[in-house]
């Protein structure tokens, strides 16, 4: 038997060697690239997350001095007020406060111990102050509360010039001597350990 001759031989031999090469492509040429294109995503991905725990494993030791730095300064004495309770370290704030501005040349006129706030383990002493000084007697003061200890804290500063209510003859004396006063209200913290530290 033989098969079909001419154009229909030709286009029947076409036919088949076409359904032969699809078969070819569905069965192993489609499946091998589906893999590969599955394996070249996930050799992406691993060299993406091989790249992360390379940078976190170097940051490792950076993050281990910081904690040991930590450590050391939560457990340094000093920097924290020692008393029994929140009340006493207010009151220690306040006459630390009193001899600041004395030695500063500030006036103080009025101090007020604020609610205190527990965090961490760590107690936040709250103190409210107003007080009167000279810019150049200001600058000492601020600095001065800023970097010894134990550590206090400044924030919510509001400064303004003096203003002289009384009228007097010679108006140029009394701005020369008013010229420099300012009038401050500032809130200031600092921390003692709570009871379990």
């Amino acid at each position: 038997m033989t098969g079909p001759t001419g154009w229909r031989g030709k286009f029947l031999a076409v036919g088949l060697l076409i359904a032969v090469a699809l078969a070819v492509y569905g069965l192993v040429v489609e499946p091998v690239a589906i893999t590969f294109v599955a394996h070249r995503d996930s050799i992406a991905d691993s060299k993406q997350l091989l790249a992360r725990y390379r940078a976190l494993d170097a940051s490792r030791a950076d993050l281990a001095a910081d904690i040991a730095e930590m450590k050391q300064r939560s457990s340094r004495e000093g920097d924290y007020f020692e008393a029994a309770t929140e009340t006493l370290a207010g009151a220690e704030i306040q006459a630390l406060l009193g001899t600041l501005f004395q030695r500063h040349g500030a006036t103080q006129r009025s101090v007020q111990t604020l609610p205190s706030k527990t965090t961490g383990g760590f107690v936040r002493v709250n103190v409210r102050t107003q007080f009167t000084t000279e810019s150049d007697g200001l600058h000492r003061l601020l600095h001065e509360i800023e970097t010894r200890t134990p550590l206090m804290f400044v924030k919510n500063v509001d400064i303004r010039r003096k203003q002289n209510r009384r009228r007097r003859r010679n108006r140029d004396d009394d701005a020369s001597q008013e010229a420099g006063t300012l009038d401050v209200r500032l809130n200031l913290y600092a921390y003692m350990r709570g009871p379990t530290l």
